[in-house]
């Protein structure tokens, strides 16, 4: 039944809180969206955690994907880029100067 469920349809289950439905978007999504992850960290371990936060943003970002129309893939993609920058930032804020060691 999932799979018969477009992009769209499960983004709305989701923004209603539908775990189900988050499973069935992580399954249809997780591939492409560790690729991006990927390439963007480099590493396995920074990837993970970069689709871990990705997820987390979908579920609580899915109310805001109706201005997207049809194009679940574009929302998908506006998510991904600013998970990125939540990482790219937690991970430069962390770093230490070699001038204060």
């Amino acid at each position: 039944m999932r799979e018969q469920l477009t992009s769209k349809e499960l983004i709305a289950l989701i923004a209603k809180q539908n775990s189900d439905a988050l499973e069935a978007f992580y399954e249809r999504y997780e591939h492409r969206i560790y690729s991006f992850a990927l390439r963007m960290m480099r590493t396995s371990e920074h990837a993970e955690s970069l689709v871990a936060e990705i997820f987390k943003l979908v579920w609580l970002e899915a109310g805001t994907a109706a201005h997207f129309s049809n194009e679940a893939d574009h929302w998908v993609l506006s998510i991904c880029k600013k998970a990125t920058l939540i990482q790219y930032r937690a991970a430069k804020s962390s770093t230490i100067p070699i001038s204060m060691i």
